[in-house]
């Protein structure tokens, strides 16, 4: 019995043991450093939020720890909760930072317009790593990340949103100055909850991320179909004035990724650098748009190209009418106007899917708007080639000006296949069409 009992202590201790390694155990935690945080200004107040302890900030407020020695120099983890305040809508807010901008050790965590970025000056070459995350809807996420000098990897609710491959690691810095809700010295504050910051001086797992998530896995997963389709079409012309008409749909579900035509009519004379025909989301992962680059038909997204535009080559802001496509295969996009090839290019890279909002004729946080007629937008999953790119974009293919037909249903398209209805059937039909059409004459051909 003597023995059987010790040799349940034994388990029982082996548990406790394997429980406790199993534990993230960070290097620094918000926590663990209440005491020696500063409040600098007045609007710093400790806060609870879905069970997590830390500090609600408003009134250009923050904290700082000057005694925080991480080191950044080596591979590192971040795990934080936020939520920006209803206050804030864009803009450059700070979540942490770690040493002066100025400094060679700097590093912070912040919001571009809701979009969690990381910037340090020795590290991607001085350029900022944007991550997919928005913290603009004003809700709780838990955000994470992870960089071992090669890899850079973003977390949002538990979840991997992005990978890249990075290089270049921070400097060791000359302060050992922390300061949450704004830079060391000042400025870019962030209005919200901040809480449970954690710094790890190693690179977490997936199963890490998951045992520190906060708020709960992500419910809504995007959905990338696999069958070639045309998974949107909006047969609408839309007469905008300036971005005024201009319109934005809400929750955007069709997905592109590495292969995908999109096609197109517009008509403007603007004289403006920057003008947007379609967008999908603010300028980060997952964004994608086609615009007008000084007057030249252009595709940009972050991840494609290397974060750099892919411009037609053709001017197209001649007050005509013209029709576009542009198609792309996972190594190469073309484009198509007026029925004629364009440039070509030699590019990769694939979007990442996510539900987003989509703009027609302004990017969907506002600006660049369009001035003239746009529409019959089509969204193809795949690359549907030169004869077909090259027959859509046609100036023969009628625009519709007909009625305001709202956007067909994601992989349906709007004009079914006649090619087996018989002549006799079809003629009737046609007959039968023409007459309701006249009962629609009197409507406006364009939405305004």
């Amino acid at each position: 019995m003597k023995k059987m009992k010790i040799a349940v202590i034994i388990v029982i201790a082996a548990l406790i043991l394997a429980l406790s390694c199993s534990a993230v155990s960070a290097v620094y935690g918000m926590a663990d450093r209440k005491d020696a945080f500063q409040t600098v200004g007045d609007g710093v107040t400790a806060a609870e939020e879905n069970g997590v302890k830390g500090y609600s900030f408003s009134n250009g407020a923050y904290l700082s720890d000057s005694d925080c020695g991480v080191d950044f120099t080596k591979p590192f983890s971040v795990s934080v909760t936020a939520r920006a305040a209803e206050e804030y809508t864009s803009g450059f807010a700070i979540l942490f930072a770690y040493n002066e901008k100025s400094s060679g050790g700097h590093i912070e965590l912040y919001l571009d317009n809701g979009v969690v970025n990381v910037y340090a000056p020795g590290v991607n070459g001085g350029n900022p790593v944007a991550s997919s995350v928005n913290l603009a809807d004003h809700k709780t996420h838990h955000v994470a990340f992870s960089y071992d000098g090669q890899t850079f990897l973003y977390y949002e609710n538990g979840e991997k949103t992005n990978e890249y491959n990075v290089s270049g690691m921070p400097g060791a810095g000359n302060t050992r100055t922390l300061t949450v809700g704004a830079l060391n010295e000042g400025g870019l504050n962030f209005p919200g909850f901040i809480g449970d910051l954690r710094i790890f001086d190693k690179v977490l797992s997936a199963d890490d991320v998951k045992q520190l998530n906060t708020v709960g896995t992500q419910t809504v997963k995007p959905v990338v179909e696999e069958e070639p389709k045309l998974l949107f079409e909006d047969k609408t012309i839309y007469e905008i004035n300036a971005g005024d008409g201009s319109r934005i749909i809400a929750d955007f579900t069709p997905n592109i990724t590495d292969k995908f035509t999109i096609s197109g009519f517009f008509n403007t004379s603007s004289a403006e650098p920057f003008s947007v025909i379609i967008a999908k989301g603010v300028k980060a992962p997952a964004h994608f748009e086609v615009y007008i680059d000084n007057g030249e038909l252009a595709f940009y997204a972050p991840e494609i190209a290397n974060n750099n535009a892919v411009k037609s080559g053709v001017a197209v802001t001649d007050g005509k009418d013209h029709r576009f496509a542009v198609t792309y295969d996972g190594s190469r996009m073309s484009f198509f106007v007026d029925g004629s090839a364009a440039a070509s290019a030699e590019v990769g890279g694939a979007i990442t899917p996510q539900t987003l909002n989509f703009g027609i004729g302004t990017l969907v946080e506002g600006g660049f708007p369009f001035d003239g007629k746009l529409g019959d937008i089509k969204i193809y999953n795949y690359d549907i080639g030169t004869e077909k790119a090259t027959e859509l974009s046609a100036l023969s293919t009628p625009a519709d000006t007909g009625d305001n037909t709202e956007p067909t249903e994601p992989g349906h398209a709007a004009n079914p296949d006649t090619s087996d209805i018989p002549a006799a059937s079809l003629m009737l039909l046609t007959a039968i069409s023409a007459a309701g059409a006249a009962f629609v004459l009197g409507k406006r051909p364009v939405k305004k």
